[in-house]
């Protein structure tokens, strides 16, 4: 057993380098870039769910949820579609109907997130801009 100890005390060393190491802005961005196999089942999980009263009250904190993950890691493409999608589809599905003026801000900021993600992917032409597309502009 006294030959784990060199190893044990590698371990704690290589631990304790790798935390000092790297800044808690830059750990939390590691944990929100990892996110995506997580995230894929979330959106599946919601997708399936038969409860459409559960997943209308769930919403808004997935919204500032996905917010505060885009504040951890402003180019992560995947986080600024997903949360495009979030916003669009809840002010079509939930807010549209009972709140014209929320819905018109939701997708402006879903168009916001998706023209973020057109400037990542080097769409600096407004021809060949893809995402900034989907979300046609509503005048409420």
């Amino acid at each position: 057993m006294t030959f784990l100890r060199p190893i044990k005390r590698l371990l704690v060393c290589f631990l304790l380098l790798l935390t000092v190491g790297c800044t808690s802005d830059m750990r939390t961005r590691m944990m929100v870039d990892g996110m995506k196999p997580m995230m894929d089942k979330m959106n599946s999980a919601v997708n399936k769910n038969p409860d459409v009263e559960t997943v209308r009250r769930a919403m808004p904190a997935s919204l500032v949820q996905l917010d505060g993950f885009i504040q951890a890691s402003p180019d992560n493409e995947d986080i600024l579609l997903r949360a495009a999608e979030a916003n669009i589809g809840y002010a079509l599905l939930f807010i549209e109907d009972t709140d014209p003026k929320r819905s018109g801000r939701l997708n402006k900021k879903a168009r916001h997130l998706l023209s973020q993600a057109d400037q990542l992917f080097n769409c600096e032409d407004p021809e060949m801009a893809v995402f900034s597309y989907i979300v046609p502009e509503r005048n409420h």
